[in-house]
Protein backbone atom coordinates (compact mmCIF):
# COMPACT_ATOMS: atom_id res chain seq x y z
CA UNK A 1 0.00 0.00 0.00
CA UNK A 2 2.75 2.46 1.06
CA UNK A 3 4.60 1.37 -2.51
CA UNK A 4 1.87 2.84 -4.67
CA UNK A 5 0.63 6.04 -2.18
CA UNK A 6 4.68 7.84 -1.84
CA UNK A 7 5.16 10.20 1.15
CA UNK A 8 2.53 8.70 3.32
CA UNK A 9 1.43 7.01 6.17
CA UNK A 10 -0.29 3.75 6.76
CA UNK A 11 -1.75 2.13 10.77
CA UNK A 12 -2.01 -1.41 10.70
CA UNK A 13 -4.07 -2.43 13.31
CA UNK A 14 -4.02 -6.51 14.47
CA UNK A 15 -6.98 -7.49 16.61
CA UNK A 16 -8.69 -10.87 17.37
CA UNK A 17 -12.41 -11.64 15.71
CA UNK A 18 -14.29 -8.17 15.06
CA UNK A 19 -17.57 -10.37 14.41
CA UNK A 20 -19.94 -12.01 16.61
CA UNK A 21 -18.30 -16.25 16.83
CA UNK A 22 -19.05 -17.70 19.67
CA UNK A 23 -20.41 -21.41 19.48
CA UNK A 24 -23.29 -21.97 21.71
CA UNK A 25 -23.73 -25.78 20.21
CA UNK A 26 -22.85 -29.37 21.01
CA UNK A 27 -20.53 -30.23 18.58
CA UNK A 28 -16.74 -30.94 20.08
CA UNK A 29 -14.98 -29.83 17.28
CA UNK A 30 -16.63 -26.47 17.05
CA UNK A 31 -16.09 -25.75 20.78
CA UNK A 32 -12.33 -25.06 20.62
CA UNK A 33 -12.61 -21.65 19.43
CA UNK A 34 -14.65 -20.77 22.37
CA UNK A 35 -11.93 -21.50 25.06
CA UNK A 36 -8.78 -21.50 22.66
CA UNK A 37 -8.27 -17.68 22.17
CA UNK A 38 -7.95 -14.64 24.03
CA UNK A 39 -9.08 -10.96 23.42
CA UNK A 40 -5.70 -8.69 21.78
CA UNK A 41 -5.38 -5.65 19.71
CA UNK A 42 -2.21 -3.64 18.42
CA UNK A 43 -1.79 -0.98 15.93
CA UNK A 44 1.30 -0.11 13.85
CA UNK A 45 2.33 3.53 12.39
CA UNK A 46 4.00 3.06 9.15
CA UNK A 47 5.69 5.76 6.99
CA UNK A 48 7.77 6.05 3.96
CA UNK A 49 8.48 9.88 4.21
CA UNK A 50 11.73 10.92 4.06
CA UNK A 51 11.61 12.99 7.30
CA UNK A 52 10.82 10.31 9.02
CA UNK A 53 14.24 8.28 8.89
CA UNK A 54 15.77 9.58 11.99
CA UNK A 55 12.75 9.07 14.15
CA UNK A 56 11.56 5.88 13.25
CA UNK A 57 12.45 2.79 15.53
CA UNK A 58 12.49 0.16 12.66
CA UNK A 59 12.60 -0.52 9.02
CA UNK A 60 10.96 -3.22 7.07
CA UNK A 61 13.31 -5.94 5.44
CA UNK A 62 11.72 -7.96 3.83
CA UNK A 63 7.66 -9.69 4.06
CA UNK A 64 6.65 -12.98 3.02
CA UNK A 65 3.55 -14.32 2.75
CA UNK A 66 1.97 -18.07 2.03
CA UNK A 67 -1.89 -19.14 0.96
CA UNK A 68 -2.59 -22.64 0.63
CA UNK A 69 -6.18 -21.70 0.28
CA UNK A 70 -5.96 -22.78 -3.25
CA UNK A 71 -5.99 -26.44 -1.93
CA UNK A 72 -9.03 -27.83 -0.30
CA UNK A 73 -7.71 -29.17 2.90
CA UNK A 74 -6.37 -26.36 3.87
CA UNK A 75 -8.94 -24.09 2.99
CA UNK A 76 -11.38 -26.01 5.42
CA UNK A 77 -8.74 -26.81 7.92
CA UNK A 78 -10.67 -23.82 10.09
CA UNK A 79 -13.40 -23.37 8.39
CA UNK A 80 -16.99 -21.53 9.29
CA UNK A 81 -20.39 -23.42 8.90
CA UNK A 82 -23.31 -24.39 10.76
CA UNK A 83 -24.02 -27.86 12.60
CA UNK A 84 -26.48 -30.05 12.82
CA UNK A 85 -28.79 -27.60 14.24
CA UNK A 86 -27.92 -25.01 12.23
CA UNK A 87 -25.62 -22.96 14.74
CA UNK A 88 -23.16 -21.08 13.43
CA UNK A 89 -19.72 -21.90 14.27
CA UNK A 90 -15.80 -22.20 13.45
CA UNK A 91 -15.04 -26.18 12.67
CA UNK A 92 -11.28 -27.12 13.47
CA UNK A 93 -9.68 -29.87 11.28
CA UNK A 94 -8.20 -33.00 13.05
CA UNK A 95 -5.59 -32.40 10.16
CA UNK A 96 -4.75 -28.91 11.24
CA UNK A 97 -1.44 -29.62 12.40
CA UNK A 98 0.09 -31.51 9.88
CA UNK A 99 -1.22 -28.56 7.55
CA UNK A 100 -0.40 -25.57 9.26
CA UNK A 101 3.33 -27.17 9.67
CA UNK A 102 3.72 -27.54 5.69
CA UNK A 103 2.52 -23.98 5.64
CA UNK A 104 5.51 -22.74 7.93
CA UNK A 105 7.80 -25.11 6.79
CA UNK A 106 7.35 -23.26 2.45
CA UNK A 107 7.33 -19.68 4.59
CA UNK A 108 10.54 -20.59 5.96
CA UNK A 109 12.11 -21.90 2.78
CA UNK A 110 11.28 -19.08 1.14
CA UNK A 111 12.77 -16.51 3.63
CA UNK A 112 15.60 -18.14 3.90
CA UNK A 113 17.47 -17.02 0.77
CA UNK A 114 16.49 -13.53 1.54
CA UNK A 115 18.17 -13.41 4.99
CA UNK A 116 20.25 -16.25 5.96
CA UNK A 117 24.59 -15.96 5.44
CA UNK A 118 26.22 -17.51 2.20
CA UNK A 119 27.82 -19.64 4.20
CA UNK A 120 24.29 -21.18 5.71
CA UNK A 121 22.74 -21.51 1.76
CA UNK A 122 25.68 -23.35 0.50
CA UNK A 123 25.86 -25.74 3.76
CA UNK A 124 21.84 -26.67 2.98
CA UNK A 125 22.49 -26.87 -1.12
CA UNK A 126 25.08 -28.91 -0.70
CA UNK A 127 23.01 -31.12 1.42
CA UNK A 128 20.65 -31.19 -0.60
CA UNK A 129 22.83 -32.20 -3.89
CA UNK A 130 24.59 -34.46 -2.13
CA UNK A 131 20.98 -36.48 -0.92
CA UNK A 132 19.88 -36.59 -4.66
CA UNK A 133 23.44 -38.14 -5.53
CA UNK A 134 24.32 -40.56 -3.51
CA UNK A 135 20.91 -40.76 -1.17
CA UNK A 136 21.22 -42.33 2.26
CA UNK A 137 24.47 -43.94 1.76
CA UNK A 138 24.45 -46.90 3.83
CA UNK A 139 21.88 -45.81 6.18
CA UNK A 140 19.32 -47.88 6.47
CA UNK A 141 16.80 -44.60 8.09
CA UNK A 142 16.28 -41.67 5.59
CA UNK A 143 18.88 -38.93 6.78
CA UNK A 144 16.83 -35.66 7.81
CA UNK A 145 17.26 -32.67 6.17
CA UNK A 146 19.90 -29.73 6.97
CA UNK A 147 17.93 -27.35 8.98
CA UNK A 148 19.68 -23.46 8.51
CA UNK A 149 21.01 -21.69 11.59
CA UNK A 150 18.37 -18.86 11.81
CA UNK A 151 20.24 -17.57 14.84
CA UNK A 152 22.90 -16.18 12.70
CA UNK A 153 20.49 -14.25 10.17
CA UNK A 154 18.48 -12.65 13.58
CA UNK A 155 19.01 -11.39 16.97
CA UNK A 156 15.65 -11.68 18.03
CA UNK A 157 12.34 -14.06 17.20
CA UNK A 158 8.75 -13.46 17.32
CA UNK A 159 7.02 -16.16 16.76
CA UNK A 160 3.21 -16.45 16.95
CA UNK A 161 1.92 -17.67 20.52
CA UNK A 162 -0.82 -20.07 19.63
CA UNK A 163 0.31 -22.87 22.27
CA UNK A 164 2.78 -23.90 24.31
CA UNK A 165 3.13 -27.19 21.97
CA UNK A 166 3.45 -25.01 18.97
CA UNK A 167 6.85 -22.92 20.55
CA UNK A 168 8.32 -25.94 21.33
CA UNK A 169 7.74 -27.84 18.07
CA UNK A 170 9.33 -24.42 16.97
CA UNK A 171 12.15 -24.00 19.00
CA UNK A 172 12.75 -28.18 18.58
CA UNK A 173 12.86 -27.83 14.26
CA UNK A 174 14.43 -24.64 14.39
CA UNK A 175 16.90 -25.00 17.23
CA UNK A 176 16.14 -22.04 19.06
CA UNK A 177 17.48 -21.20 22.49
CA UNK A 178 14.80 -20.63 25.39
CA UNK A 179 16.21 -17.31 25.39
CA UNK A 180 15.10 -16.72 21.63
CA UNK A 181 11.65 -18.01 22.40
CA UNK A 182 11.20 -15.60 25.99
CA UNK A 183 9.03 -13.23 24.31
CA UNK A 184 6.29 -15.50 22.50
CA UNK A 185 6.25 -17.57 26.10
CA UNK A 186 5.78 -14.35 28.42
CA UNK A 187 2.81 -12.76 25.86
CA UNK A 188 1.64 -16.70 25.94
CA UNK A 189 1.10 -16.80 29.84
CA UNK A 190 0.26 -13.52 30.47
CA UNK A 191 -2.12 -12.56 27.08
CA UNK A 192 -3.12 -16.06 25.97
CA UNK A 193 -3.33 -16.98 22.11
CA UNK A 194 -4.17 -13.13 20.90
CA UNK A 195 -3.52 -14.84 17.45
CA UNK A 196 -1.67 -11.62 15.45
CA UNK A 197 -1.57 -9.24 17.95
CA UNK A 198 0.76 -11.47 20.19
CA UNK A 199 3.45 -10.88 17.98
CA UNK A 200 3.69 -7.29 18.70
CA UNK A 201 3.16 -7.99 22.47
CA UNK A 202 6.58 -9.80 21.83
CA UNK A 203 8.23 -7.06 20.69
CA UNK A 204 6.97 -4.91 23.20
CA UNK A 205 8.32 -7.24 25.49
CA UNK A 206 11.51 -7.24 24.09
CA UNK A 207 11.61 -3.16 24.26
CA UNK A 208 10.84 -3.25 27.93
CA UNK A 209 13.72 -5.46 29.04
CA UNK A 210 15.70 -3.08 26.56
CA UNK A 211 17.64 -5.97 24.19
CA UNK A 212 17.13 -4.22 21.33
CA UNK A 213 20.42 -2.68 19.77
CA UNK A 214 20.80 -0.93 16.67
CA UNK A 215 21.47 -3.22 13.91
CA UNK A 216 19.20 -6.01 15.60
CA UNK A 217 17.24 -7.94 13.17
CA UNK A 218 13.87 -9.35 14.45
CA UNK A 219 11.79 -11.82 12.51
CA UNK A 220 8.46 -11.62 13.30
CA UNK A 221 5.82 -15.21 11.87
CA UNK A 222 2.07 -15.39 12.31
CA UNK A 223 -0.12 -17.46 10.98
CA UNK A 224 -4.05 -18.88 10.84
CA UNK A 225 -6.95 -19.98 9.11
CA UNK A 226 -6.41 -19.96 5.38
CA UNK A 227 -4.04 -21.67 5.93
CA UNK A 228 -1.83 -18.77 5.56
CA UNK A 229 1.45 -17.98 7.19
CA UNK A 230 3.84 -14.56 7.30
CA UNK A 231 6.95 -13.45 8.06
CA UNK A 232 8.11 -10.16 8.29
CA UNK A 233 11.81 -9.07 8.40
CA UNK A 234 12.81 -5.67 11.06
CA UNK A 235 15.94 -4.16 11.54
CA UNK A 236 16.37 -2.09 14.32
CA UNK A 237 17.54 2.00 13.76
CA UNK A 238 18.73 2.76 17.20
CA UNK A 239 19.11 1.18 20.36
CA UNK A 240 15.20 1.13 21.77
CA UNK A 241 14.85 2.12 25.86
CA UNK A 242 12.12 1.30 27.47
CA UNK A 243 9.00 2.62 26.69
CA UNK A 244 7.24 4.84 28.83
CA UNK A 245 4.18 2.88 27.86
CA UNK A 246 4.14 -0.08 27.09
CA UNK A 247 2.04 -2.99 28.16
CA UNK A 248 4.98 -4.76 29.86
CA UNK A 249 5.86 -1.77 32.33
CA UNK A 250 3.72 -3.26 35.27
CA UNK A 251 5.21 -6.55 35.36
CA UNK A 252 8.27 -7.30 33.23
CA UNK A 253 10.79 -7.92 35.91
CA UNK A 254 8.94 -10.71 36.78
CA UNK A 255 9.74 -12.86 33.67
CA UNK A 256 11.03 -15.55 33.26
CA UNK A 257 8.70 -17.10 35.74
CA UNK A 258 9.92 -20.26 36.26
CA UNK A 259 11.60 -20.08 39.54
CA UNK A 260 8.54 -18.64 41.00
CA UNK A 261 6.00 -21.45 40.24
CA UNK A 262 8.94 -23.80 40.75
CA UNK A 263 9.39 -22.35 44.59
CA UNK A 264 5.64 -22.80 45.16
CA UNK A 265 5.82 -26.67 43.98
CA UNK A 266 9.03 -27.27 45.95
CA UNK A 267 7.54 -25.78 49.25
CA UNK A 268 4.35 -27.49 48.94
CA UNK A 269 5.95 -31.22 48.22
CA UNK A 270 8.03 -30.02 51.59
CA UNK A 271 5.62 -29.62 53.53
CA UNK A 272 3.60 -32.59 52.20
CA UNK A 273 6.56 -34.99 53.17
CA UNK A 274 7.24 -33.87 56.50
CA UNK A 275 3.01 -34.37 57.12
CA UNK A 276 3.62 -37.78 55.91
CA UNK A 277 7.08 -38.63 57.38
CA UNK A 278 7.12 -36.39 60.69
CA UNK A 279 10.50 -36.13 59.76
CA UNK A 280 12.46 -32.35 60.29
CA UNK A 281 12.08 -30.35 57.04
CA UNK A 282 15.17 -29.36 55.58
CA UNK A 283 15.75 -26.62 52.72
CA UNK A 284 15.06 -27.45 49.52
CA UNK A 285 17.93 -26.35 47.25
CA UNK A 286 16.30 -25.01 43.92
CA UNK A 287 18.64 -24.89 40.75
CA UNK A 288 18.05 -22.07 38.13
CA UNK A 289 20.21 -21.17 35.06
CA UNK A 290 18.56 -17.69 34.92
CA UNK A 291 21.15 -14.79 36.77
CA UNK A 292 18.33 -11.84 36.50
CA UNK A 293 15.94 -14.24 38.47
CA UNK A 294 18.29 -15.08 41.32
CA UNK A 295 19.61 -11.77 41.15
CA UNK A 296 15.74 -10.28 41.37
CA UNK A 297 15.48 -13.29 44.02
CA UNK A 298 18.37 -12.24 46.21
CA UNK A 299 18.93 -8.40 46.19
CA UNK A 300 16.39 -6.48 48.22
CA UNK A 301 17.41 -3.40 45.99
CA UNK A 302 15.32 -4.85 42.93
CA UNK A 303 11.90 -5.32 45.15
CA UNK A 304 11.94 -1.03 45.10
CA UNK A 305 10.75 -1.94 41.40
CA UNK A 306 9.05 -4.70 41.73
CA UNK A 307 6.68 -4.43 44.76
CA UNK A 308 3.49 -5.11 43.21
CA UNK A 309 4.52 -8.99 42.31
CA UNK A 310 4.69 -10.13 46.20
CA UNK A 311 3.28 -13.40 45.56
CA UNK A 312 5.91 -14.10 42.80
CA UNK A 313 9.84 -13.07 43.34
CA UNK A 314 8.93 -11.46 47.21
CA UNK A 315 7.34 -14.68 48.37
CA UNK A 316 10.67 -16.45 46.92
CA UNK A 317 12.92 -13.99 49.02
CA UNK A 318 10.75 -15.04 51.98
CA UNK A 319 10.79 -18.71 51.50
CA UNK A 320 14.74 -17.89 51.39
CA UNK A 321 15.04 -15.92 55.13
CA UNK A 322 12.92 -18.53 56.29
CA UNK A 323 15.44 -20.96 55.47
CA UNK A 324 12.81 -23.37 53.67
CA UNK A 325 14.45 -22.60 50.35
CA UNK A 326 18.19 -22.16 48.76
CA UNK A 327 19.05 -20.83 45.36
CA UNK A 328 21.53 -22.11 43.40
CA UNK A 329 22.96 -21.30 39.83
CA UNK A 330 23.49 -23.66 37.75
CA UNK A 331 24.73 -23.96 33.70
CA UNK A 332 21.67 -24.05 31.45
CA UNK A 333 23.66 -27.64 30.18
CA UNK A 334 23.24 -29.15 33.50
CA UNK A 335 19.72 -27.94 34.47
CA UNK A 336 17.73 -31.14 34.78
CA UNK A 337 14.40 -29.76 34.44
CA UNK A 338 15.30 -30.03 31.06
CA UNK A 339 14.19 -33.13 30.92
CA UNK A 340 10.84 -32.37 31.83
CA UNK A 341 9.74 -29.38 29.76
CA UNK A 342 11.96 -29.90 26.65
CA UNK A 343 12.08 -32.77 23.85
CA UNK A 344 15.84 -33.59 24.29
CA UNK A 345 17.92 -35.73 22.14
CA UNK A 346 18.53 -39.09 22.74
CA UNK A 347 21.88 -38.79 24.07
CA UNK A 348 21.14 -36.21 26.24
CA UNK A 349 17.95 -37.38 27.37
CA UNK A 350 19.97 -39.98 29.14
CA UNK A 351 22.61 -37.99 30.63
CA UNK A 352 19.72 -35.82 32.86
CA UNK A 353 18.02 -39.49 33.53
CA UNK A 354 21.06 -40.55 35.15
CA UNK A 355 21.34 -37.36 36.83
CA UNK A 356 18.27 -37.05 38.52
CA UNK A 357 18.41 -41.00 39.81
CA UNK A 358 16.13 -42.67 37.87
CA UNK A 359 17.01 -46.52 36.64
CA UNK A 360 15.11 -48.36 34.45
CA UNK A 361 12.84 -51.12 36.44
CA UNK A 362 13.91 -54.06 34.42
CA UNK A 363 17.59 -53.73 34.30
CA UNK A 364 17.13 -53.24 37.94
CA UNK A 365 15.53 -56.60 38.06
CA UNK A 366 17.76 -58.43 35.90
CA UNK A 367 20.64 -57.50 37.83
CA UNK A 368 19.07 -58.32 41.62
CA UNK A 369 17.75 -61.52 39.91
CA UNK A 370 21.20 -62.29 38.41
CA UNK A 371 23.15 -61.77 41.74
CA UNK A 372 20.51 -63.95 43.53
Amino acid sequence: MLQANPSNYAVVVSTEMVGYNWYPGKDRSMLIPNCYFRMGCSAVLLSNHRRDYCRAKYRLEHIVRTHKGADDRSFRSVYQEEDNERFKGIKVSNELVEIGGDAIKTNITTLGPLVLPLSEQLLFFSTLVWKFLFGDGVSLQPTKPYIPDYKLAFEHFCAHAASKTVLDELQRNLKLSDENLEASRAALHRFGNTSSSSIWYELAYLEAKERVKSGDRVWQMAFGSGFKCNSVVWKSMRRVRRPARNPWLDCVDTYPQGASSAACQAVWLRELLGELTEAKLQEVVLKVDNTSAIALVKNPVFHSRSKHIKSRFHYIRECVDRNEIVVEHISGKEQRADILTKALARIKFGEMRKLLGVEDLLVSRRKLGGDC
